[in-house]
């Protein structure tokens, strides 16, 4: 009942529900990861962060449970807990692609750029021919590879991004910004104008264009300056 009305949208009372479902299992860990689930997806993160070392006292070898602690600790904002709990996680499953996307986005917070490139690395290798690396994966490797001072790499993985997501203009902006660090303006211009028609009132949109600017007068005033010594 609990699972119905919150795919109806009636998130408080399917909680309700849930709730009294936790109790009546005499506090069942898989009932108690779906409550705590519930509460974070409310922004209810106390209750969320009780239940979540609730369902750890009674099953710490659960890698969602140590998944949920670590987007429990993420929300309080401390990312070196909630990078151990993902640890934790991938250490009871090393195949868990959503944790390691987690995982990589830490460490692009905290501009650990070579763990965030052997993080998503580990992914790659994981999925295998089991599947596809999320958009996201490539994505946070480009960012990675541009910040290591590898750009046509960084490169193909924002186009690899753009293609499997073409309605997200994120890929699109970390590629115009990765074509104004290798000087090419006209690229630059061109890609962010595609980005743009996706999402046109981006506030990244304002500064990314004016470093473009500066660049097109820069290459200009270079051109300028390269044709007198000619002259």
């Amino acid at each position: 009942l609990a699972e119905s009305l919150w795919q109806r949208g009636e998130r408080e009372l399917a909680l309700d529900h849930m709730e009294q479902a936790v109790r009546l299992s005499a506090s069942d860990p898989r009932l108690m990861r779906r409550l705590a689930k519930m509460y974070l997806e409310l922004d209810r993160v106390v209750e969320a962060e009780r239940q979540t070392l609730a369902a750890l006292e009674a099953d710490r070898e659960s890698a969602e449970v140590w998944e949920l602690r670590g987007d429990c600790l993420v929300n309080r904002n401390d990312l070196a807990g909630a990078l151990a709990a993902y640890h934790r996680a991938l250490a009871i499953q090393p195949e868990y692609p959503a944790v390691q996307i987690k995982a990589a986005e830490l460490y692009r917070i905290q501009g650990r750029y070579d763990r965030l490139l052997a993080t998503v690395d580990r992914l790659q290798d994981s999925i295998g021919t089991t599947g596809a690396c999320p958009a996201r994966g490539h994505l946070l490797r480009g960012i990675a590879l541009r910040e290591l001072d590898r750009p046509l790499e960084a490169e193909r993985c924002f186009a690899e991004a753009n293609r499997i997501t073409p309605l997200d203009p994120e890929p699109l902006y970390n590629l115009a910004a990765l074509y104004v660090q290798l000087d090419d303006a006209e690229a630059a211009r061109m890609t962010l104008n595609n980005a743009l028609l996706l999402d046109p009132t981006a506030p990244k949109a304002i500064e990314l264009s004016q470093r473009i600017d500066d660049l097109s007068f820069r290459i200009a005033e270079k051109a300028g300056t390269d044709a007198g010594k000619l002259r």
